[in-house]
């Protein structure tokens, strides 16, 4: 077999039902140059591993499994987990393009993964290409799911930049790429167990447009018992918030002044809530604890001392202020990064406007 054009890399953790379903779909699309679809199960107990074996044994040329215990990277939660077992999964790829599938979702449709080639074929500027994605919740059928984006938010070809993905709100789970490999920059390794969602699209948009495909093939199943969903609305809007602007700014500053700049309402309303003395649960601590960072450490404290509140009240003035500008301002996105994050620990800053 010669190099495939496309890596499909699935993920699982004790999920041998929902796999089947996925693994299906998967072999359903009409893919008509080399492919591989590698498969990497965490330590799963429930005959997962086994329904591996038997596709690898089944389809020998095209399926290939690995195991990966997360529990070797010391995880903290749950998104740890499985970045550590995409992590696996891409190492072991070998394909021109690839593309993230979760093993409790599906595809619907069977040429969207074949279009989103193409137009990476015709588009050699462009580092990606990105479909619609539909949620379904758990037990509910098609019809019941909802679009990220409404249907024909893009349309077919469109390429869209760095700027206009973050400042127009083009924001969609990383399943809906296929993604370009970049032979200078492996992010398995540069990530590790943090190669999550936002992380693993960002780090590619570092590489060139993105090119679109007015589809929606990907099926997102969203599950209640889910870490993030068993959280209160408000924890969770706080947790989204700041993953896309701290936490990535500390993991990838090329798009710093981006994050900032596309966030600044949602991030002043989850300051305001901090610093107003908000108490988070044990399970979002749990995330917060992950990151060496002001705003998060602050957030594990049931009561902040003095020297915090003052800290966010700067920062609460500098969003307000940001907010009010309409001309961008390098001294201050600066700053808000250096307060949220740390000056002791100051992160390089970058804006790509």
């Amino acid at each position: 077999m010669s190099e495939p054009v496309l890596s499909i890399l699935i993920v699982s953790h004790n999920q041998v039902k929902e796999l089947q379903r996925c693994i299906e779909s998967v072999l359903m699309q009409d893919l008509p140059f080399e492919y591989e679809i590698i498969i990497s199960d965490d330590n799963s107990t429930d005959g997962t591993w086994e329904l591996i074996m038997n596709y690898q044994t089944k389809y020998p040329d095209v399926i290939n499994g690995y195991q990966v215990n997360s529990d070797d990277c010391s995880p903290t939660c749950t998104s740890e987990r499985s970045g550590h077992n995409r992590s696996n999964a891409y190492r072991h790829s070998k394909g021109k393009y690839f593309v993230h599938i979760d093993g409790d979702d599906y595809l619907i449709g069977t040429d969207s993964y074949r279009k989103q080639v193409e137009l990476l074929d015709s588009h050699p500027e462009c580092s990606m290409c990105m479909q619609n994605i539909l949620c379904v919740k758990e037990g509910e059928g098609l019809t019941q799911g909802k679009s990220v984006h409404k249907l024909h938010f893009f349309k077919t070809g469109d390429v869209v930049t760095a700027k206009e993905f973050f400042l127009n709100k083009y924001f969609i789970f990383h399943s809906a790429f296929v993604f370009r490999r970049n032979t200078t920059a492996n992010p398995a390794d540069l990530y590790h167990k943090f190669y999550v969602d936002d992380i693993i699209t960002f780090h590619h948009l570092q590489f060139g447009n993105i090119v679109c495909l007015d589809e929606c093939c990907y099926v997102y199943v969203k599950y209640p018992k889910s870490i993030t969903s068993s959280l209160a609305v408000s924890e969770r809007h706080i947790i989204w918030t700041l993953d896309l602007t701290v936490f990535c700014s500390m993991m990838i500053p090329y798009f710093s002044g981006l994050y900032y700049a596309g966030n600044l309402k949602d991030l002043l309303s989850a300051v305001n809530v901090i610093r107003n003395g908000k108490v988070f649960s044990d399970k979002t601590k749990l995330i917060f604890a992950q990151f060496d960072a002001f705003i998060y450490k602050t957030c594990l404290k049931d009561k902040r001392p003095i020297y915090d509140i003052i800290r966010l009240q700067i920062i609460r003035c500098v969003l307000i202020v940001l907010l009010k500008r309409k001309q961008y301002s390098a001294f201050l996105y600066s700053l808000l990064n250096d307060m949220l994050i740390c000056r002791s620990n100051t992160i390089p800053f970058n804006f790509k406007y």
